[in-house]
């Protein structure tokens, strides 16, 4: 039996790494999976996820009978077990990592609550433009590289259906779910796909073990992940630092459109200093000229060595450049609400594995959504959506310092609102209550910024 080693980068797609290549590599888990993603692989972005701190390790075996078995990989875990179960399973190594959508948080010195709802990147003068295709719509190749670019996002309209009826069953909760396509058609977004959540009237979070697991389900489908949404209940539509954060994230994962460029990179000479050779005294001529080649804005490794008997050549004489691919990934986070307004922002880094640099978009993009056929689901459908969202989606409000539990470390900050009366603090109030009283009371919600008046308007 022929069997592979996948790496699992979260929701990302796996990665396939020949078995005998990753006989390789020894030590640790830890060790040999950052030589594999450094040597094989060369995207510096997942080693950058593999050193999160946030991240945990799992592994996943699955024999030729279909017999299945997950567990948690300790990073110390010695790599050879991994190879040795090689020999009679496929093994998948996933990196999980928990994402989470919601409000924002203002910086330590700002005036105002520890929480922020305003939008952290998108400005509200900001719209999408929405265009409606027939239901029979075939895309062009020219469309299938403008998806690849990250320069238009094709969705179907059940698609699009299916995310307004998420939000209507949501009410005013907000309710995380993966955006798929099909393997055989990857530019367009054909379907939803729910994971096992916490959710509240001001965040949603699905932890890194259930997006692994969601993630080989639809794989198991002949799918693959494209991004994430989720709703905003009745509040407007936005990104909020919390969502530009998971946009990144996901881009990190891979998960996104992607496409392929070719960049030059121009190449800085430098002399090698000769510590000298045998037999030759240190007033002799050198016989040849050392130098060294390095790529990318200050990087310290040598690229390249230079040799030549021509001992007159200096480094200024020289020109080296070199022709490397880069990928693009316009990642995906996209926010709904209960009255059918959408707003899908895409995300772009530019990730080069030679120099390790990365570049980001300063802010992300509102560019043109095609939507193939109309926004219709079958009562069918409906009814078995309606079920998932209850099955999966665990409502209601928590205490604040559990709902904590499910943000990243660095982002654990003040849990009250503060009270403000004629300019003067006069206490304070839990967000939990604060959360559960703007559910009843809609002036309170108008207040916070969580709901509006704006008439319900379909843009497509």
């Amino acid at each position: 039996m022929s069997t592979k080693l996948r790496i699992v980068p979260a929701a990302g797609r796996p990665i396939e790494i020949d078995p005998q290549v990753a006989g390789k590599y020894s030590g640790n888990a830890q060790d040999a999976l950052q030589q594999i993603i450094r040597n094989e692989i060369r995207d510096p972005q997942l080693l950058a996820l593999l050193a999160d701190p946030r991240v945990s390790l799992e592994k996943y075996t699955q024999d030729e009978s279909g017999n299945a078995h997950e567990a948690v990989l300790h990073p110390g875990a010695n790599w050879a077990g991994i190879i040795e179960e090689l020999q009679h399973h496929d093994v998948e190594v996933g990196m999980a990592k928990t994402l989470t959508g919601g409000y924002g948080y203002r910086q330590c010195g700002e005036s105002g609550s520890g929480l922020d709802r305003s939008p952290a990147s998108l400005l509200d003068t900001d719209t999408q433009e929405f265009v409606q295709l027939p239901e029979r719509y075939s895309v062009t190749e020219e469309d299938k590289q403008a998806s690849a670019r990250g320069e238009r996002i094709f969705i179907t309209g059940a698609a699009l259906a299916a995310a307004e009826a998420i939000c209507r069953f949501a009410g005013s909760s907000e309710i995380l779910w993966f955006w798929t396509g099909h393997e055989n058609r990857p530019e367009v977004i054909s379907g939803v796909a729910i994971p096992m959540q916490q959710a509240s009237a001001g965040w949603c979070s699905a932890i890194g073990h259930e997006i692994l697991r969601i993630n080989r389900m639809v794989r198991r489908a002949g799918r693959f992940i494209i991004g994430s949404g989720h709703s905003h209940g009745m509040s407007s539509v936005f990104s909020s630092s919390i969502d530009l954060r998971a946009m990144a994230d996901l881009a990190q994962q891979r998960v996104g459109f992607v496409s392929d460029s070719q960049r030059l990179l121009q190449g800085t000479v430098s002399s090698v200093q000769d510590s000298g050779a045998e037999g030759k005294g240190p007033a002799d001529p050198p016989a040849e000229a050392r130098l060294a080649v390095t790529f990318g804005e200050g990087s310290p490794e040598i690229a390249a060595r230079i040799s030549t008997r021509r001992a007159d050549i200096a480094p200024g004489d020289l020109r080296v450049e070199l022709a490397c691919r880069q990928q693009r990934i316009a990642s995906l986070f996209s926010t709904h609400n209960s009255r059918c307004e959408h707003l899908l922002p895409l995300f772009a880094v530019t990730m080069c594995p030679v120099c390790g640099g990365r570049g980001e978009s300063p802010k992300p993009s509102l560019v043109p959504v095609h939507v193939i056929g109309p926004k219709r689901l079958s009562k069918k459908q409906g009814e078995r959506l309606r079920l998932e969202v209850d099955s999966k989606v665990q409502p209601g409000y928590r205490s604040y310092q559990n709902s904590q539990a499910y943000l990243p470390a660095d982002e654990k900050h003040a849990e009250d609102f503060e009270v403000c009366r004629h300019g003067r603090l006069i206490g304070y109030v839990p967000a939990v209550a604060m959360e559960k009283a703007a559910h009843h009371v809609k002036e309170l919600a108008q207040s916070l910024g969580w709901y509006d008046e704006k008439p319900r308007v379909d843009q497509h």
